[in-house]
């Protein structure tokens, strides 16, 4: 099984320069704004405000745009450690166990037979890999998460057969047009800014790629509901989404025949082509 090449040297400098970048944005912060970061029953406020703004597609005010990335990367932050904590026993889980059911999903709406390469963002401790790796032949597998954790587990899991990195989904470590696939299981939901997921997951398939997101869904009032509580729980969860949403956001992001579905109770599946 062959693998991407590493970045060079200029695309690794420019990633760490980001990544940098985000971690001093609270410094960036005016003072008398800190204490949404500082303090934690402010933060919680800051954060739910921020459910309501976009739950209802109210105007943010003028400074709103550095308090929101603030708490983009504490939402980062939160999923990280909710995972890490969750690695070893991942499976015996309920979230590992609604995670299965929506891969098994997923999988349905794969090209069969799958060739070329394959990405799995948010991969968690690679179960969905592990089962294209013995299903696929000669396909070249890949899965980023950003819970060290999970990807020291699943390189348990799958030894050689997949290229395992800890990153960003902002961030994707590979070069333009590297796959034919990507699918993305149960994680869109805990990213802070899924238009720039989006952007990177078109940037990194081949045009005509293939593309397959399943995740959490509820009812309009039930969903609004949940986007209200998810940032008090700490767990990284910052918005689910219906139909609309998800399909202007691929349309605006260079993607095509996109088709939309919900199964069962548990979430749905939309796929897409690249441009």
């Amino acid at each position: 099984m062959s693998f991407p090449r590493p970045r060079s040297c200029e695309k690794i400098n420019n990633l760490t320069q980001r990544r940098q970048g985000a971690k001093t944005r609270k410094e960036q912060v005016p003072c008398f704004l800190r204490a949404f970061y500082d303090f934690a029953p402010l933060r919680e406020m800051l954060l739910l405000i921020q459910g309501l703004f976009q739950a209802f597609r109210v105007p943010a005010p003028p400074d709103w745009g550095m308090l929101v990335a603030v708490s983009n990367e504490k939402a980062k932050e939160w999923s990280r450690n909710a995972f890490n904590r969750r690695a070893a026993k991942y499976e015996k889980t309920l979230a590992g166990w609604h995670s299965r059911k929506m891969k098994e999903v997923a999988l349905r709406h794969v090209d069969r037979p799958i060739q070329g390469s394959l990405l799995d963002v948010g991969c968690g401790p690679g179960l969905l890999l592990e089962v294209l790796a013995g299903q696929a032949g000669e396909v070249n597998l890949a899965g980023l998460d950003i819970a060290p954790e999970m990807i020291r587990v699943a390189k348990e899991r799958l030894g050689d057969r997949a290229d395992l990195r800890v990153g960003d989904a902002e961030w994707l470590p590979w070069e333009d047009g590297r796959f034919d696939y990507l699918l993305c299981v149960d994680s869109f939901h805990h990213y802070p800014n899924p238009e720039r997921v989006l952007t990177q997951m078109h940037r990194v398939l081949k045009r005509s790629g293939r593309l397959v997101i399943a995740d959490p869904w509820a009812p309009p009032v039930l969903r609004q509901m949940a986007n209200l509580v998810n940032p008090l729980l700490r767990m990284g969860d910052v918005r689910m989404y219906g139909k609309r949403d998800m399909m202007r956001m691929l349309e605006a992001r260079g993607f095509e025949k996109t088709k939309w579905e919900t199964s069962g109770l548990w979430g749905f599946v939309v796929t897409a082509l690249a441009r």
